[in-house]
């Protein structure tokens, strides 16, 4: 068995969570640009509803 006691297990887990969350968002930043960089030159207005943008 695991020499961990509940709370370090707790706080590793939320630790490699929190690092994914940041891979995740970095990768999301990447997409984000991309579809900027294909995007058509012009937008009509329907296309202004689409937002890349992070949820906050």
């Amino acid at each position: 068995m695991s020499d961990y006691l509940p709370y370090d297990l707790f706080a590793e887990l939320e630790a490699r969570q929190d690092e994914l969350i940041v891979q995740l968002d970095h990768l999301n930043d990447k997409i984000e640009a991309a579809l900027l960089e294909y995007a058509p030159a012009s937008r009509t207005e329907s296309d202004e509803d689409i937002s890349f943008r992070k949820a906050s």
